[in-house]
């Protein structure tokens, strides 16, 4: 029997809770829950729990146009895919000799990802530790701290007692 834990959507708003009152102690807009980034976050931590690894790219790049427009590999290619962008909005596509190239644009920075993976029996549910871990890489400060970004969505997975992978999508349309 587990021992009672903070999961599923208790845990979801804890994160939250958390990452949006260090965004106002910041003097920064809080975050809206967003459905579509929430699919992508949950899909890339599922992923993750899958292969038992924390990764924000997932497997191969893609090796040609067609494969680069549906594939998962790139936290932007899961925010299109989810449908919180549309892939001509962060895109230019042209034809050269080698065939089809896509060039990303500007707006392509309007998304981001942090993830991380805990492994500590009860302590790995705990998003104080998470959340504080992410504020001490610089990397995932500065998405979290990025005032541009409006959305987000929250995937968390557990496929074992005291497993826990995390991912947090930013967006802004």
């Amino acid at each position: 029997m587990l021992p009672e834990l903070c999961f599923g959507s208790d845990l979801y708003s804890e994160v939250k809770r958390a990452l949006n009152s260090i965004r106002s102690d910041n003097g920064l807009s809080v975050l809206e829950n967003n459905r579509m980034l929430a699919s992508a976050a949950q899909s890339q931590s599922d992923w993750m729990s899958s292969v038992g690894r924390m990764d924000h790219m997932r497997g191969e790049p893609a090796k040609s146009f067609d494969e680069f427009k549906v594939c998962n590999h790139h936290p932007v290619n899961r925010a299109i895919n989810f449908g919180y962008y549309r892939f001509d909005d962060l895109f230019d596509t042209y034809t050269d000799a080698k065939g089809v190239s896509v060039k990303a644009r500007p707006e392509a920075e309007l998304v981001d990802e942090i993830v991380a993976w805990g492994k500590a029996g009860k302590d790995a549910y705990r998003t104080d530790i998470i959340v504080s871990g992410w504020m001490r890489s610089p990397g995932h400060r500065k998405a979290i701290l990025n005032p541009v970004f409006r959305d987000m969505g929250i995937g968390i997975t557990s496929p074992v007692y005291g497993e826990v992978y995390w991912c947090v999508v930013f967006g802004k349309r």
